[in-house]
């Protein structure tokens, strides 16, 4: 059994890649998430649960997934066998420990004639020159689906109050180990409108630039750095 010295669920539950018999569940188990994740190098089995309402009492589907080190204990459920167009919620359990509950929704049947499909557009989110107020409305809005263009992260240093109007700090310097980009992700994630978007609907998910580094391009990014290093970065 798994024993945790903190909530392991700190960076909360998503949903995704809506289907009209399909969606993808998501949580990562970290107890200390801006330092690496703070789980030692074990696999963790993690149970969830998706049912037709909030309180869990009309379960359509369970199962057990393995958290594995090797993906930082994070966890993909690819549920199939869904209700076309329907509200689902969902939530994951490790050890003692619950996590939070989602609402997702999966897709119309393909071709059928819907009377009104409600959805978000966001993107461009750069933690440290705004709030995320947005996300909470997006979450109050309870939408069929969220679209997100890219730009989920930006890969700078903090700013260390250099620039005015930045109204809060990223974590250590820009991000170019796996480790770095996770301690980034989890960053954003800690933020609690994002984490109310992601419980409130399934997302629909590209990226831009940021996500590996700013302005770059196939194999080339904006400091001349020589492409087979740069590639060790983008992977």
């Amino acid at each position: 059994a798994a024993n945790f010295n903190a909530y392991p669920f700190s960076l909360g539950v998503a949903s995704g890649e809506p289907l009209p018999d399909s969606v993808v569940l998501w949580t990562r188990l970290a107890p200390d998430p801006l330092h690496g994740g703070g789980m030692p190098m074990a696999r963790v089995e993690v149970g969830w649960e998706v049912a037709r309402d909030r309180t869990f009492r009309d379960v359509v589907q369970r199962g057990t997934e393995i958290a594995r080190p090797e993906l930082a204990h994070s966890v993909h459920v690819d549920v199939k066998g869904l209700e076309p167009g329907r509200e689902y919620f969902y939530r994951f359990r490790a050890g003692a420990e619950t996590s939070q509950t989602g609402r997702t929704k999966t897709a119309p049947p393909a071709g059928a004639e819907v009377d009104r499909l409600r959805f978000a557009l966001c993107g461009c989110s750069h933690y440290e020159t705004g709030y995320f107020t947005a996300y909470r409305r997006i979450a109050e809005e309870q939408f069929d689906f969220i679209i997100h263009t890219g730009d989920y992260i930006y890969e700078s240093r903090a700013d260390g109050g250099r620039t005015e109007g930045r109204v809060r700090q990223h974590n250590g310097d820009e991000i170019y180990t796996l480790v770095d980009y996770r301690n980034r992700y989890a960053l954003y994630r800690s933020d609690p409108d994002l984490g109310a978007a992601h419980r409130s609907a399934p997302f629909i998910v590209s990226f831009d630039d940021h996500e590996v580094e700013n302005n770059y391009a196939g194999d080339a990014d904006e400091n001349g750095t020589p492409s087979e290093f740069f590639l060790l970065r983008r992977a």
